[in-house]
């Protein structure tokens, strides 16, 4: 259900917007930036699960089959700057996470094979960390310290990955508690 924008009293450049997450039909929170009321506003939107929960934070992943090669995997970091792909089943469950590093070792291990032989499972680690997007943000910040953990990848309610929550976004919503 969406309902219209409406202007906040306390300040006139934010709306805010009601919508489905289209991953887990969590009723979401959407709210608009503008910068100015003309028409060449730049607009920044950022979705909101709960206050408070790692579903807040989510930023986008990069998702890619078990059978994707490495080299596909390599360019992509080469071309774009990602940090991780997160290796899912066709059914979008996560599978493990794949970084820069994890190809290195891949490629390491398997010296005797191309890269073009290697695939996305075979370079991939557990993960390990997978919450689901209702986790509270204290538990994250638990997990990552305690694991030692750059990132977790977040789950929807169907147990499908929908994104990852990297530390520097946790860090950056908790520094000013802090504070």
């Amino acid at each position: 259900m969406t309902v219209p924008p409406r202007r906040s009293p306390t300040d006139q450049n934010l709306q805010r917007l009601v919508a489905d997450c289209p991953a887990c039909n969590t009723p979401l929170r959407l709210t608009l930036e503008i910068d100015s009321p003309t028409p060449s506003s730049r607009i920044g939107a950022r979705k909101e699960h709960s206050e408070g929960s790692v579903g807040a934070l989510m930023r986008p992943a990069t998702f890619v089959a078990e059978s994707v090669p490495l080299s596909e995997i390599s360019e992509l970091f080469v071309t774009t700057g990602a940090r991780l792909v997160v290796v899912v089943s066709p059914d979008q469950k996560p599978l493990g996470v794949v970084t820069p590093t994890h190809v290195l070792r891949a490629l390491k291990r398997h010296a005797d094979r191309k890269i073009d032989e290697l695939h996305a499972l075979e370079a991939a680690t557990s993960g390990g960390a997978m919450l689901p997007d209702s986790t509270p943000l204290s538990v994250a910040v638990k997990l990552l310290t305690d694991q030692d953990r750059d990132f977790c990848v977040i789950l929807g309610n169907d147990g499908r990955a929908v994104g990852v929550v990297v530390a520097t976004d946790v860090l950056d919503k908790v520094l000013p508690v802090a504070l």
